[in-house]
C-alpha cells in the first residue's frame, strides 16, 4: 500500500513533495527505476518499476525561480541521502499516459 515514509526508513523511494505518493511496494527492491508525473491539472503521481502510484493534486500552482529539484538527501538537515546512482535522467516537456509512463520507467 501507500504510507509513510518511517514505514520504509532506510529503503528507496520516489516521492514528489507534498503529494506524497509512493510506490512502497517496490521498496525492498535493491534497483529501481523511478520517476514522476505532474499533469497540466497539478495532478501527481510516482512512478516505481512501471508501477504508477495513486494520483494526487498538489498544493502548489507554479514553480518559482528559488525551487529546488533534489535527488536524493532531505531538507537542509540532509537526513536522508543517496547512496547510489542516478542514471538516465529525463524531463518530459508534456504529460505521458499511463501507458507511456509504464514503457519508460
Amino acid at each position: 500500500g501507500f504510507g509513510r515514509s518511517t514505514d520504509y526508513d532506510g529503503f528507496p523511494y520516489c516521492d514528489i513533495g507534498l503529494a506524497n505518493r509512493r510506490v512502497n511496494e517496490n521498496a525492498s527492491l535493491e534497483k529501481m527505476v523511478m520517476g514522476m508525473r505532474v499533469k497540466s491539472d497539478q495532478s501527481t503521481c510516482s512512478v516505481s518499476n512501471g508501477r504508477i502510484s495513486s494520483e494526487k493534486k498538489a498544493t502548489w500552482s507554479y514553480i518559482q525561480n528559488t525551487a529546488i529539484i533534489r535527488i536524493g538527501g532531505q531538507t537542509t538537515a540532509g537526513l536522508r541521502h543517496l547512496f547510489g546512482h542516478v542514471r538516465n535522467f529525463r524531463i518530459w516537456h508534456k504529460a505521458l499516459t499511463d501507458a507511456q509512463v509504464g514503457e519508460s520507467i
